[in-house]
């Protein structure tokens, strides 16, 4: 039975999401998983002033935080000889260590980067490339695959100079529960839940700990006009709605893989999780609050692609879903281009170049050595 070790990163939700897909998947195979949060790794103070700091960047200083942000992309995390990144890779080597691992999955660029920095000799290592417009962080020693989202994120690896044979278009893994949702069956199940009556569904992803901003969203798109449900998936805010839009606040609930497969509109930020499970459900989606960085990116890529409406802020949102519950003609258009580029089986595919880069037969640390 194969040993699959599987690191991710805590600061961003969307790599937990990746890796527990890619896990189950493995896990449906018959091999063995362990995951682990490689920040987690680390001081307790440093992963919290970190994360911390993230976050008041992002939200008070974005342009300062994207200066930074295209700062570190240029550099290699991999090559730095700074105490904390060399005790980081003694860490990884530690984790590598009891493990005993036939093979390395990393789902973020920082763990992609520490974890190839030790991987031991025939152990392979697929990264998961999390970002759908990948930079040069990505590109890092001790690494045999990377497992992109789409044909643009391989070339955005291509140009930064990635070779050819190690890149491979596989999608984004996601859950089994959006996977494997039918439209027909959630939407009669969330019509006998929250007795629909015809009206438009829109669901608001606003994470389980949202933002003044996003509360805003959802007071600005509870006026928008014309009839719809509105089910807004994080706890205890209670918008003053227009005439024919009833509000529903469920919060975190385990019914959002069913809530989308249903929506007629999803209004969520741009994580790259979130986008491909509502593409690979064909779902179209109104992207707000795409700070700089990634998401800014993802909210390009997916207006571009056609797949969502990118828009600024609450006022702009409002007008967006306005015009999208008007117009059923550009609701479709919008969620046909999003399903062209849904991969709902990108979880198998990861799973299938991984066991194919250990040629059908395990190889642990005792064997490579």
């Amino acid at each position: 039975m194969p040993r699959i070790l599987i690191v991710h990163a805590t600061s961003d939700d969307g790599h937990d999401r990746v890796a527990a897909a890619v896990a189950d998947g493995f896990r449906r195979r018959g091999c063995a998983v362990e995951i682990v949060a490689h920040d987690e790794l680390a001081p307790t103070w440093w992963r919290d002033a970190r994360h911390a700091l993230d976050r008041l960047a992002r939200a008070h200083a974005p342009s300062l935080w994207q200066a930074f942000d295209r700062r570190a992309d240029r550099a290699s995390v991999a090559r730095s000889d700074a105490p904390r990144d060399q005790a980081a890779r003694e860490r990884a080597a530690a984790v590598i260590a009891r493990v005993r691992p036939d093979a390395i999955i990393t789902t973020s660029a920082i763990a992609t980067a520490r974890f190839g920095a030790v991987r031991p000799p025939g152990v392979p290592h697929v990264a998961v490339v999390t970002d759908l417009v990948p930079g040069r962080r990505w590109l890092q020693p001790g690494v045999d695959r990377y497992a992109v989202p789409s044909q643009a994120a391989a070339t955005a690896l291509y140009r930064l100079g990635a070779e050819r044979a190690r890149v491979v278009v596989t999608g984004l893994p996601i859950r089994a529960a959006f996977a494997d949702a039918s439209r027909a069956r959630a939407r009669a199940a969330i019509d006998a839940w929250l007795a629909l009556d015809g009206r438009p569904l829109v669901v608001i992803a606003a994470g389980a700990a949202p933002t003044d901003r996003a509360q805003r969203v959802l007071d600005a798109v509870a006026r928008a006009t014309g009839p719809a449900h509105l089910v807004a998936c994080h706890p205890g805010w209670q918008p003053l709605a227009a005439p024919g839009i009833a509000v529903h606040v469920v919060g975190v609930t385990a019914r959002f893989p069913e809530l989308v497969a249903a929506a007629d509109v999803v209004v969520t930020r741009p994580g790259a999780s979130t986008i491909a499970e509502c593409c690979a459900l064909g779902r179209p989606m109104i992207v707000v609050d795409a700070v700089p960085g990634a998401p800014a990116d993802h909210a390009w890529w997916l207006e571009a692609a056609g797949a969502a409406i990118r828009v600024a802020g609450p006022v702009t949102a409002a007008t967006a879903l306005s015009a999208l519950l008007t117009t059923p003609g550009l609701r479709r258009r919008i969620a046909a281009d999003a399903a062209r580029l849904g991969r709902p089986r990108a979880s198998d595919a990861v799973v299938g170049l991984t066991l194919a880069e250990l040629g059908g037969a395990p190889r642990s640390l005792a064997s490579a050595a």
